[in-house]
Parts: structure tokens; sequence; C-alpha cells
């Protein structure tokens, strides 16, 4: 009895763990599609809120097209573009790659040791060095940079490769 007994609260204490790791189970393959396309979780008295990478991506798209169309991939000052494709790397590795090359066009530009990417483009916005224009591509782009998902196709590294050449500040 006394066996029984014990078997029944085990049984009842392990129930929902168990139903909720099996269901996780199920839906991993989803919830780790939505989890790694995820830039930003905040908590607040309001509720949660959820940042996708494609939200991210769409207010880029936003910033850098005028009237529908994209703008050439050539920087101001009709320089041949800074951001080329490396065809021995993988598109994951080649817009990790550009964003190190876009944060140290940044640092360089500003001309300070100790700062962020983030922190040298708010004081090169302040100096007057770029626009604010051009200080909110260059924002959302780091962004992008940060929260990169782990798949990323040849037509989105075309359309980013655009997006850097347009923001490239050498």
């Amino acid at each position: 009895m006394y066996f029984l007994e014990f078997f029944i609260k085990l049984v009842d204490i392990i129930i929902w763990p168990m139903t909720l790791l099996i269901i996780l189970g199920w839906f991993r393959t989803e919830l780790k599609s939505f989890f790694g396309n995820l830039k930003k979780i905040e908590a607040s008295a309001d509720g949660f809120i959820l940042e996708s990478f494609e939200k991210q991506l769409a207010k880029t798209r936003d910033l850098f097209n005028d009237g529908g169309t994209a703008k050439s991939a050539r920087p101001i000052g009709g320089k041949e573009p800074v951001f080329r494709r490396d065809l021995t790397m993988s598109p994951l590795e080649q817009l990790q790659k550009w964003d190190s090359q876009l944060r140290s066009q940044i640092l360089t530009k500003s001309r300070t040791d100790g700062k962020t990417a983030e922190e040298a483009l708010a004081s090169l916005k302040t100096q007057g060095v770029i626009t604010f224009s051009d200080f909110e591509r260059l924002e959302q782009l780091l962004g992008l940079g940060k929260h990169t998902p782990t798949q990323v196709s040849q037509s989105l590294l075309t359309e980013l490769e655009t997006f850097y050449n347009n923001a490239s500040i050498e």
C-alpha cells in the first residue's frame, strides 16, 4: 500500500513537467525558428515586447529605400563599393564580416578610443560629421548585425550588400 501511494504522488509531481517537455519536443523546430529570429525580448508592466529580425529588416528597408526603389550600391562620393562578397565565406560569415568592417569604419571615423561603435556613431551625429538620416541607417545596420539569424539566404545577402555599401562612411 505504501508503494502505491508513493508511486501516485511521484506521478502527480512529474506529470506536468513531462507533459511540457513532450510538447516542447514536438514543436522544437518551430520554437527554435521563432526564438532564433527574435532580436529583443522585453518584459514590462504592459506585457512582453518581442521584436523579430524580420521587423528590424523591414525598418532597415524603409530607411534605405526612396519611393519604393533601392538606392544604388555606391556610397556617397562615387567611390567603388567597399563591402564585397567573398565566395569562400558562407552568407552568415559574410554578413558578420561586413558588420565588423562597418564597426571598424565608424570607430576610425570618430577617432575615439574605448567606445563601442554605437557610442562612436552617436558622437559622429552630435559633432555633425554625419546627418541624422545617415545616423539612422547606420544604427539600423549595427542592430541587424548584432541579431542576425543563423540562416541567411543569398537574396538577403545581396540586399544587405547594397545597404552596407550605401552606408559606408570611408
